[in-house]
């Protein structure tokens, strides 16, 4: 019996992607100003998004790396991806990585299972949400303009 592996397509990882940029910028936001601190549910939906996301852009990505190629996925979708779309990507990153050390609490917690999110934590999640969903958001993009051309 053969298992076929079922892939998105760029359009829906676009949809995907742009739905929790959206999601999490608002969510961040909303945590930054200390107005909401989100449900355990659409935290835990976020995060596990965002790997969905990224095996998922990886897996377009390589479809247009050259056979054998050691790169990783995300440097061929910012060397493919146009330069406004590759900075975005990049900034998002970029504060994912300082947002984290502006946040980071160093007081010790209530065990390694403690599910008490707290508004620090809350703006330091989100930071990493939005910087993975913008890099399906670049994947995507790139994915659907090579189609576009002609390559699969």
């Amino acid at each position: 019996m053969q298992v076929t592996k079922r892939q998105l397509t760029s359009k829906q990882l676009l949809l995907i992607s742009a739905g929790g940029l959206i999601i999490s910028l608002v969510l961040h936001v909303l945590a930054v100003l200390k107005i909401y601190n989100s449900a355990l549910v659409l935290i835990i939906t976020l995060t596990g998004g965002i790997l969905f996301v990224w095996f998922e852009a990886g897996g377009q990505i390589k479809k247009f790396q050259k056979e054998g190629a050691t790169s990783a996925s995300w440097r061929t979708a910012a060397a493919l991806c146009p330069a406004w779309l590759k900075y975005l990507t990049i900034f998002f990153i970029f504060y994912a990585v300082f947002n984290f050390t502006a946040n980071v609490e160093t007081q010790p917690s209530d065990g390694y299972l403690n599910f008490n999110i707290s508004w620090a934590r809350m703006k330091i999640i989100s930071g990493f949400w939005m910087a993975f969903y913008m890099y399906g958001i670049a994947a995507g993009y790139v994915s659907l303009k090579r189609e576009e051309e002609g390559y699969n």
